[in-house]
């Protein structure tokens, strides 16, 4: 692709035969590497689904496609429409970013009043200035890192025993998933948990109520979960708490899963996260390198834990919102 966007670019739907030059344009901007950004996969055909609409655009030039963007939904974060742009580094400065940016939020202006909202890295300069520049506000800084397994153990099994004891105290005990069995009736309560739990650590960007077979399929992956490393802080028996280290996307490694506590435990939420996550910890540690972790800026017990390891952090993921305002003489 030449990028040479000295021609007006010119906005349309996405085409079936738009595919490879899509692909093209990502990995050219991502270095060949889809780890680096995040969401690749909303560009696609339009999908008209209650809570699943899509609609993709592409900005061609010079009969190159330039740039690809998406407004979107998200079933389980309905309150603000997504939004999902790439623009070819040659074609910036150009218009193109802003054409494709009016052209979506037209699409969707006259059929609700929700907010526009899209994620980005904090390394992204240039798109943080454009964001800025088209009225966008921070809603949330999430910190993204790595961790040696080994360490991290070392580290936190000399506050993690306290805090079991001090739990113990108050009536608490901690057990593993593979200490409990797997029947039923226990996973569906665990799901249940970490719907609750979810709920809550997303009053930012607030969710629907979860079902339970959406729960089971969300939070309880059989293929993500390892049996030993799924802590539960249990109270006469019901599940109060839970944190989990998951199966990474490649050998070798684990991602931290969601941690927390219910409302009527809350108070105890430092505790519980240093007791679970130490607890998981302890079970993996010789078997998994490194684990990888992010942390809302609003999650103040695991940021306090984290706080205590050596982590490698990445550039911090931003997401960020624009208020509903009216766009009906946009083009569509």
């Amino acid at each position: 692709m030449s990028g040479d966007s000295s021609s007006a670019p010119r906005t349309r739907l996405l085409k079936a035969t738009d595919k490879a030059s899509v692909t093209a344009l990502l990995a050219a901007i991502f270095n060949h590497n889809p780890a680096e950004f995040s969401e690749p996969c909303v560009h696609g055909p339009s999908v008209n689904e209650p809570g699943r609409y899509r609609r993709t655009l592409v900005v061609e030039a010079n009969d190159n496609l330039v740039g690809v963007g998406t407004i979107w939904e998200y079933w389980l974060h309905p309150a603000r429409w997504r939004l999902t742009m790439h623009v070819s580094p040659r074609a910036r400065q150009r218009g193109v970013g802003t054409a494709l940016l009016d052209q979506l939020v037209g699409m969707t202006s006259g059929q609700d009043q929700r907010p526009w909202q899209v994620a980005l890295s904090a390394d992204n300069i240039a798109g943080r200035r454009f964001i800025n520049r088209a009225g966008f506000s921070l809603l949330m800084r999430t910190r993204r890192g790595t961790v040696n397994t080994r360490i991290a153990r070392a580290v936190v099994q000399p506050v993690c025993s306290a805090a079991t004891e001090h739990l113990t105290g108050a009536g608490y005990r901690i057990a593993m998933l593979s200490d409990r069995g797997p029947d039923m009736r226990q996973r569906d309560a665990l799901a249940d948990l970490h719907a609750e739990i979810y709920r809550l650590g997303h009053a930012w960007n607030p969710t629907p109520p979860i079902t339970r077979p959406q729960a089971q399929r969300l939070f309880m992956d059989e293929n993500e979960i390892i049996p030993d490393a799924f802590a539960v802080g249990l109270l006469d028996d019901q599940p109060v708490a839970v944190a989990s280290l998951r199966r990474g996307p490649t050998a070798g490694t684990l991602d931290l899963g969601w941690v927390g506590v219910t409302n009527p435990h809350r108070t105890l939420r430092d505790a519980f996260t240093v007791a679970l996550v130490g607890r998981c910890l302890a079970s993996v540690a010789g078997r998994y390198e490194v684990f990888t972790v992010e942390i809302d800026e609003t999650d103040a017990p695991l940021r306090n834990l984290m706080g205590r390891l050596p982590v490698r952090w990445d550039a911090d993921w931003l997401t960020v919102v624009r208020p509903y305002h009216n766009t009906s003489g946009l083009t569509s």
